[in-house]
């Protein structure tokens, strides 16, 4: 896969073939977080 992004939740692992500027432009900025996997390796 290319592009693709993996949401976390209490209850499961998603994986969206949607990319980060989609979610960042749809989401509201005050209830989500970016973190960019080189933080948590």
């Amino acid at each position: 896969m290319k592009d693709y992004v993996k949401i976390f939740t209490k209850e499961k692992m998603i994986v969206t073939l949607h990319t980060m500027k989609f979610f960042e432009s749809s989401l509201p900025s005050d209830g989500f977080i970016r973190v960019h996997k080189k933080l948590y390796r």
